[in-house]
Formats: C-alpha cells, structure tokens, sequence
C-alpha cells in the first residue's frame, strides 16, 4: 500500500476562476465517492494526478496523494483556469517535505532533502528536538524553518521582460537549447525559460546537469549577476526535473 502525502494547496487570481477551481475538487472527490474509481478531468494527463480524501478549508483545499505531491497535476489545472497555486505536502515517513509555488508559468518547488532530516536533534530525556539552538515539542516548526531558509536562499526569479526566441537569435545568432533558456533567465523571462526547458529532450537536460555539476556555481565564476541567476534559475530546473523523474521511475518500479 502506497504511503499517502498530504496537501494544502490555495489557488490565486481571478476569483471566479478559484471558485470554478474549487468546484471542481468537490466533483472529483463526489464522483470518486459514487463510483469507487479514480476521477479526474481530461486535461489533466500528468501521471500520478489522482487525489483523495478532498476537503475544503476556506481558500485552503487538503487531499492526499500516493507517495508524492502531484504537481505537474496540479501545474495543469491551474493552466486550464489561468490561475497560480502554492502546495504545501509532507510525507514525512518516506522524508518528503516542501513548499511548491506556480506563478505566471513557472513552478518552485523547495524541498528538504535527505541531510535535513539529519539536521537536528532528539533529546530522550526532556521529548524535545533541537534545532540551531532552539528547542521545539515536534519537528513540525523545524521543517518549516528548514523551508523558509531555503527560500531566503534562493534567488527570486522575477519575470520582467517580453523579450521573444527571435529577438534573441538577432542578438546572439543560433543558439542551443541551454543556451536558450539560459538566455530567457539572462534577459529576465522566466516564463519563456521554463517553457524552453519544457520543450528539452530527457538525453539534452541530462547533459547540461552533467555539465553543470562539474563547474562551480559561484557569483564570482560569471561575468555578471544577471548570468549567474540564470545559470541559478536553470539549476533549478534540473532539479525539478530530477525529483520528478526519480519520483516516476520509483513509483513505475513499484508498478503504482
């Protein structure tokens, strides 16, 4: 049986479009009720979509999902009703805690990875964890503080430009498909980065990670902020990416 990972997602933006959105939750978790079989809507293809147990909070929807949140799932709901979302998910058995946000076509996801959980401390003694010398009843608020450092560390990949495919191949001739998104980070559109990405085949993005992880990554190794945000924000990505595609091979693996 599938560990569950719970979700509190709120959708943002027009506010008959969150409405529209959360009555669709209510469908998918009425109809899955009267029929016993999973139910979602046919534009959302992602694999691994399914939800269950959906509740309403106010603005807040909760469900859980088998393993791992389902962002690419969600990523195509909220394209289909034009809005922005912010996911928080844990699984903490299975060492799964984060914080995925989409705006204006571009997904960040900050998670913990397997040395945050090894971060803190447990006192048998008092039942109380530490953490950079603050004491807390359960681990909870450590995760939590765990992801707002992460966010402070990660640069904010603000979209500020319109600047097109063809505008910059006038300026900087033919360009490879990093060298693209690369591109689109340096002249401040992240939107038409991630989406180059997107359009990337698995061998190309496994290269570039490849290449990547073998230069430093330090403001002092580029010539400019702006080029270092953008090799950050391509990073970023292939991170993404990689979470992704090791959640999907393990759950393929365990035939889910």
């Amino acid at each position: 049986m599938a560990n569950m990972c719970s979700n509190v997602v709120v959708f943002t933006g027009d506010p008959a479009a969150v409405e529209n959105v959360k009555a669709l939750f209510k469908e998918i978790e009425q109809k899955q009720n009267e029929t016993g079989k999973w139910h979602l809507p046919p534009y959302v293809t992602a694999n691994f979509s399914h939800m269950q147990d959906i509740s309403m909070d106010n603005e807040k929807i909760n469900y859980e999902t088998r393993w791992y949140p389902n962002l690419q799932g969600l990523v195509q709901i909220a394209d289909h009703f034009q809005l922005d979302f912010v996911n928080h998910y844990d699984e903490v058995a299975n060492g799964v805690f984060g914080e995925a946000s989409y705006t204006k076509g571009t997904l960040l996801d900050i998670c913990l990875d397997p040395a945050d959980f090894q971060a803190y401390d447990f006192d048998p003694a008092t039942r109380l964890f530490t953490y950079n010398g603050q004491t807390y009843e359960n681990e909870t608020p450590i995760f939590e503080k765990m992801i707002e450092e992460k966010k402070a560390d990660n640069p904010y990949f603000k979209t500020t430009s319109e600047v097109t495919k063809e505008e910059l191949a006038e300026l900087y001739g033919e360009l490879l498909p990093g060298d693209i998104v690369l591109k689109f980070a340096e002249h401040k559109n992240f939107v038409k980065a991630n989406e180059a990405f997107r359009d990337m085949d698995e061998g190309t993005i496994a290269e570039i990670d490849r290449v990547l992880s073998g230069n430093p990554h330090t403001l002092e190794n580029y010539k400019s902020q702006d080029q270092f945000l953008a090799v950050s924000f391509l990073k970023l990505l292939i991170s993404e990416w990689n979470k992704q595609h090791r959640s999907t091979q393990f759950q393929a693996d365990r035939g889910l």
